[in-house]
């Protein structure tokens, strides 16, 4: 799937500023920012996934080991995905044929093949030819960008001022089902509908089938003289419509797993991120400094392949569990906010710090767009 950049930001930073989405903000700057640097062929997936690619398109000369281009991947979110291969079209110009490459290998940054033995692509076809890597590569905002190299043999048969121009289609993910969550370093006793955990689930297979969850299980534990009594109104929401909700609310059991049932099923379409948030009434006499250990259990979560009807079970996206803590209530704090003054982003009461990476991304991701337009125009 390729995203038209000039109506993909757009949207990106419209639905964002609009819903005060810091988390999505802070990546769609970073995506205008790449494009606005004049990256070539790049990318954007659903899950925040970005390909760049960069295809040599001069003449090349026959040979051994010839470099056709790079692929850049990124994503700048925390949630670390795995890349397990690259659909790559290689098309042939300048009377060249696919049939004058052969042993074509990816390439890491190191010069070591991340395609050998039975991964090296031999026959190269008309369409997209599947370079699976020997281990999945994990990427995310921690690990950095990951740049291979594709080189191939060029057959002596090949003609002068052969080109061979390479793309890339949408990765391929393994695991394909994920799930992650994050806390809100601290809420302030009192408020009420704040979120205390962001949960998201990822879901990816190769017939681009939709997967179905119809549950959340989420274990809360409270520390340091708090009590689970202390929260109230427990609710599964989407952090895209936090002021409504996808599941009643559900009394938690300390310590033990809760299921949140789902009103209705929620719908993971294949390469996309469902991002949920946990939310709940803390109650003023909640004692200050008290903590709620608040994890998900992966082997609990069950989804199901809305084509085939299997059973699928997902596997830790990176961060299952975290820990928050009671801060003291905030004279006028509005109702819904986990933050004292701005919709509830998870982000706790860091609040200079979460304005001022709103403010910051969000003009970068404007300037991007601006400049895009200005480009195109």
């Amino acid at each position: 799937m390729f995203y038209d950049a000039d109506l993909h930001i757009r949207a990106l930073v419209a639905r964002n500023i609009r819903s005060m989405n810091i988390k999505n903000i802070v990546r769609v700057g970073v995506i205008a920012t790449l494009f606005a640097a004049g990256t070539a062929f790049a990318q954007v997936y659903p899950n925040g996934v970005i390909v760049s690619t960069s295809p040599v398109l001069s003449s090349v000369s026959p040979g051994s080991s010839v470099n056709l281009g790079t692929v850049t991947i990124s994503n700048p979110q925390a949630a670390s995905v795995n890349v397990s291969a690259l659909p790559i079209t290689i098309t042939p110009g300048g009377g060249a044929a696919a049939s004058h490459l052969s042993n074509c290998q990816l390439f890491n940054s190191g010069g070591a093949s991340i395609t050998t033995g039975g991964n090296v692509v031999n026959a190269i076809g008309s369409g997209a030819n599947v370079f699976t890597f020997n281990s999945p590569i994990a990427v995310s905002n921690a690990s950095g960008s990951t740049t291979l190299t594709l080189r191939c043999d060029v057959s002596s048969g090949a003609p002068s001022g052969s080109t061979f121009v390479m793309s890339v289609a949408q990765p391929m993910f393994n695991p394909a089902f994920t799930v992650n969550l994050d806390t809100a370093p601290s809420v302030p006793a009192g408020s009420q509908d704040v979120t205390l955990a962001n949960i998201q689930l990822f879901a990816w297979n190769s017939a681009g089938a939709t997967t179905n969850v119809s549950s959340i299980p989420v274990m809360v534990t409270a520390g340091n003289f708090g009590s689970t009594a202390n929260l109230t109104d427990c609710r599964i929401r989407s952090t895209g419509n936090l002021s409504g909700s996808l599941s009643n609310a559900t009394v938690l059991s300390n310590g033990a797993q809760t299921s949140f049932s789902l009103l209705a099923p929620l719908s993971i379409f294949s390469g996309f991120v469902q991002s949920l948030a946990l939310t709940c009434d803390v109650a003023p006499a909640a004692a200050v400094g008290s903590t709620f250990a608040i994890s998900v259990d992966p082997n609990a979560v069950t989804g199901v392949n809305a084509s085939t009807g299997a059973v699928l079970t997902p596997v830790s996206g990176g961060s299952i569990a975290g820990t928050v803590i009671v801060s003291s209530q905030v004279p006028g704090a509005a109702s819904g906010s986990g933050t004292p003054g701005i919709p509830n982003t998870g982000a706790g009461g860091d609040l200079i710090q979460v304005m001022y990476v709103l403010t910051i991304s969000g003009l970068i991701a404007l300037g991007g767009y601006a400049y895009l337009r200005s480009r195109v125009r």
